[in-house]
């Protein structure tokens, strides 16, 4: 949307602004209306319009569940930008297409995974999947081939583990057993699945695709057996299940597509407890954690922003090495209290990471001119951006308002701003007149979305997101200009399309023309030529000068490839390269090309 710089003065009657006024609702466009009485009994009322806040977006909502508790923490986009949920289902009500498992266990927790057209009028695939006992999904990624992976935690014994996958044993000592599975695009046939765990509990989080389609998962586990293999960064169990937190270590574990083989797997942590809730991959195919630790040994590395404790519970950053070997960098992000980073996001373009999460500390780091640089009440929810070397605090502030609890547990920064999401019981948070919903709806929390400007100095958009009874947001993303969120609500006035069902429901919204899309590179006058366009092995090209610099970039700006030489090369492998439109630029001469 573009930008307006004027205002218009309108001269109204009693009568007329009377009218107005209880029409003015929810505004279609931010403004700010200031009314003055006059001698001569009319009004005066002016109209701003905001140069930097966007349009009210339209909503979209479907509820997802049965008669029972259901929820969500995770949705992905495939290449055709239908949009993917996932949630953790029970009841005896479900209506369910394509399951997997036609039999299933309606009293138990079971896996739903669904699959709707970009504008959520379509249901394209459903199913299903299940062991005899609860399944919980907790993350989602797609791959190269659009095949889809699945990941959480499982209390079932037979959970539907294929033949050759690396662990087709459920170690039942240790309650419940982290699983990973893979799906074909249509969701109708399980390609692949496997446990992953030892003796204890363990629970996986995130679950991430690398540039190889080689699959990364992070979580927590109390097993100091069957998780890291040699060679690796930490083969050594070092948590521990006394404390209040009860997380264990911190895991991460790299497998083949196809699940057969654990290629690597390392603990990341120290005698106390951490968890791995978010990753990222870098541009270098390096794997980025964010979590929580409750002691001052967790590992980090010199010269980073933060290398020491604060104490209570710090959230911390941390990369890996692609092959899991090396800690590169590693640092704390807290104050004195209580600090958990839920969510991480990488920014390509300006080579930086951004977390999200909450915080009880009255001296979590700020910087200057955010929207908000001190705690309010007892809990605000936070957002950080950190260099790519950890080294610099870019930017911080608070997120929030007066309340017992505020909690931000998700953030994407694909594009030039910062999308974020969560749940507060705040009464107070200060929504933009362009919110689709300003006021706070009723229960102990309602949702919460926003997004904010790349230095946190201002709120393009804030609005609550809920009904009369409790909402939670677990993921936002934008996707074609739109954002999508999913999460739980109890609320049974949720605004949607369909019926809400049960004690809490698992819902998928979209708002249409809420986030202001980068714009694509300028292409440039035909100066040099790329063959074969569509291309999937190699691509070609010729130029008509010498040249320094050779960037290929995606979609939304992320550097896949950068070669410096004069002339250095003429051709580079595109093979390994996730099917879609990328652009490639020759000192600063672009080209877009499209690889199948």
């Amino acid at each position: 949307m573009g930008k307006f710089e004027f205002f218009t003065l309108l001269i109204l009657s009693n009568e007329q602004l009377l009218s107005s006024v209880v029409s003015i609702k929810k505004p279609s466009c931010s403004t700010i209306l200031k009314k003055v009485k006059m001698k001569n009994k009319l009004f005066i009322l002016l109209i701003l319009i905001s140069t930097n806040l966007i349009a009210q977006p339209e909503l979209t909502s479907v509820l997802l569940g049965g008669n029972n508790n259901d929820y969500s923490f995770a949705s992905c986009f495939d290449a055709d930008d239908n949009v993917i949920v996932i949630g953790a289902i029970r009841g005896t009500d479900l209506y369910i297409t394509d399951t997997l498992n036609p039999n299933f266990d309606q009293t138990n927790k079971n896996i739903l995974i669904r699959k709707y057209s970009e504008d959520m009028t379509q249901l394209l695939n459903s199913s299903i999947i299940c062991g005899s006992g609860h399944d919980y999904g907790r993350a989602i990624a797609i791959d190269s081939q659009q095949n889809v992976f699945i990941a959480g935690f499982t209390y079932s014994n037979d959970f539907p583990v294929t033949a050759n996958a690396y662990q087709q044993t459920y170690n039942i000592s240790g309650e419940y057993d982290a699983y990973i599975l893979k799906l074909n695009p249509t969701l109708d046939t399980i390609l692949a699945a496997t446990y992953f765990g030892g003796e204890g509990k363990d629970g996986i989080y995130n679950v991430q695709i690398d540039a190889y389609d080689n699959v990364f998962v992070t979580g927590s586990t109390q097993s100091d057996d069957n998780i890291a293999t040699e060679g690796t960064y930490d083969n050594t169990y070092n948590g521990t299940s006394n404390s209040i937190f009860h997380f264990g270590d911190m895991f991460v574990a790299k497998f083949d597509n196809n699940l057969e083989n654990c290629l690597a797997a390392t603990y990341v942590g120290s005698v106390g407890d951490e968890a791995g809730y978010s990753m990222t991959i870098n541009n270098n195919n390096n794997i980025v954690l964010v979590g929580a630790t409750d002691n001052g040994n967790y590992p980090t590395t010199e010269n980073v922003y933060q290398p020491n404790y604060k104490g209570g519970m710090d959230a911390f950053v941390s990369v890996l090495s692609n092959d899991l070997t090396m800690l590169i960098n590693s640092t704390f992000v807290g104050g004195n209290a209580y600090d958990i980073g839920w969510d991480i996001s990488y920014n390509a373009s300006s080579s930086t990471y951004i977390i999200c999460g909450e915080t009880k500390s009255t001296n979590y780091p700020t910087t200057d001119g955010v929207v908000l640089n001190h705690l309010i009440d007892q809990e605000n929810g936070f957002i950080s951006v950190l260099s790519a070397d950890l080294q610099n605090l870019n930017a911080s502030t608070y997120i929030g308002g007066s309340c017992w609890w505020d909690i931000l547990t998700t953030v994407d920064a694909a594009n030039q701003e910062i999308i974020f999401g969560g749940m507060s019981d705040a009464l107070d948070l200060p929504t933009t007149p362009n919110a689709y919903d300003p006021d706070f709806n009723g229960g102990y929390g309602d949702a919460y979305f926003g997004i904010l400007n790349s230095d946190l100095t201002e709120y393009q958009y804030l609005s609550y997101l809920g009904g009369n009874n409790d909402d939670q947001i677990w993921n936002v993303a934008a996707n074609s200009g739109d954002v999508y969120i999913n999460g739980t609500t109890y609320s049974s006035d949720f605004e949607s399309d369909s019926t809400f069902s049960g004690q809490s429901d698992v819902f998928l919204s979209r708002l249409e023309g809420l986030h202001v899309s980068t714009p694509e590179p300028t292409i440039s006058d035909k100066v040099f030529t790329v063959y074969p366009n569509p291309v999937q092995n190699t691509l070609f090209f010729e130029t008509d000068f010498d040249y320094k610099t050779i960037r290929i970039t995606n979609i939304l700006g992320e550097t896949i490839t950068y070669k410096t030489g004069i002339n250095a090369v003429q051709q580079i492998n595109v093979s390994n390269f996730k099917p879609g439109t990328y652009f490639i630029e020759i000192d600063g001469k672009t080209q877009k090309f499209v690889k199948q």
